[in-house]
């Protein structure tokens, strides 16, 4: 889940709630994602690590969301190379709100999704950064 957060953080809980369901069987890389917020409450700042199942290659993105877009949350459990791993893995994603949802293709790779279920933002307490 979240990772190198140190014990200045705050829990933020978000207003707004859209979404569709990840089917079982869909393909999708394993990843993981640190959220922080600004203070202008102009934007927000996700930085996302995508982490190569076999060649433990983490490769780190960093998106801005604008006030009229909403960060969706994704929990999955993984299967790799017919193992499962009963982790809980970290897909988000971003998009309008009002808008459909559907994740990224940069992130699809070689993890099998064992159960689909989705996790709004707006459902969900997360913890941030200071």
């Amino acid at each position: 889940g979240m990772r190198n957060l140190n014990s200045e953080t705050k829990t933020l809980t978000a207003s707004h709630s859209i979404g569709s369901t990840i089917s079982t069987g869909d393909l999708f890389e394993i990843a993981t994602v640190d959220v922080s917020y600004s203070y202008s409450h102009e934007e927000s700042q996700v930085s996302m690590t995508e982490t190569e199942v076999y060649e433990s290659k983490e490769i780190e993105h960093t998106i801005k969301i604008p006030p009229t877009s909403k960060f969706t949350r994704w929990q999955l459990n993984a299967d790799v190379g017919g193992a499962d791993i009963e982790y809980m893995y970290l897909i988000d994603e971003v998009t309008p709100i009002g808008g459909t949802l559907s994740i990224p293709q940069v992130i699809k790779s070689r993890a099998k999704i064992l159960v689909g279920r989705e996790i709004h933002l707006g459902e969900t307490e997360i913890r941030i950064k200071q």
